[in-house]
């Protein structure tokens, strides 16, 4: 999960599809965007607490 407090992100426009070619050449493409996103996201046990605090918001 992205929460709003990670701001701009390589996401924001909308949904992307990560695209694996079998060429050397566009191998590092693909995984720029996802590598960013992955790095600004909460952990699984941070992503828990954040649902967990939503709902209870409810």
């Amino acid at each position: 999960m992205l929460p709003f407090s990670a701001g701009a992100h390589a996401g924001i426009m909308g949904s992307f599809v990560l695209f694996s070619f079998s060429t050397a050449a566009f191998s590092d493409v693909a995984c720029v965007a996802f590598d960013s996103l992955r790095s600004s996201a909460l952990s699984a046990s941070e992503s828990l607490d954040l649902l967990t605090r939503v709902i209870r918001e409810l």
